[in-house]
């Protein structure tokens, strides 16, 4: 059976957690109850990204759905994985390593990382309030392709 694949960018920084969970949380039971086999697609590179990981396993634990997997794109490897990898993977069902090059620039690893997952994508859901940054470049690229849901829109 072939993956439904979703990708989730937003900023570094969240203003309001509340209201941002709460559009997460409605986005993701949509897809949850709209697709089975799913598998979303998070970094850890700020508060946007915990709060989608932390959301997309409790909406799955509440719809009570084993075929959705929640998979952790890391730009590279990192201290913090090399040290706690069991922790990472008993958080997340997967993790797996964007790039091992160790020449790239760590900005320039998340930009390529970002496209790898919108590639990979049906969907990208986002929350992006500023036309600048690397969260707005990601759904920029990634609308030229794939439906991109803007939850800040």
């Amino acid at each position: 059976m072939e993956k439904f694949t979703v990708s989730l960018f937003g900023h570094r920084y969240i203003e309001d957690h509340k209201k941002t969970s709460e559009l997460l949380e409605k986005a993701i039971t949509e897809v949850l109850t709209s697709h089975s086999n799913i598998e979303f697609l998070v970094g850890k590179n700020g508060e946007f990204d915990i709060l989608c990981a932390s959301v997309i396993k409790q909406v799955r634990k509440k719809l009570n759905r084993s075929d959705c997997y929640l998979v952790l794109i890391l730009p590279y490897s990192t201290a913090s994985f090399r040290d706690n990898e069991e922790y990472y993977l008993d958080y997340y069902d997967e993790v797996e390593i964007y790039s091992s090059d160790s020449v790239i620039h760590p900005k320039s690893a998340i930009t390529k990382r970002n496209r790898f997952m919108a590639d990979r994508s049906d969907l990208v859901i986002a929350y992006v309030t500023t036309c600048s940054g690397g969260a707005f470049s990601a759904i920029k690229y990634a609308a030229k392709n794939k439906t991109v849901w803007n939850l800040a829109k």
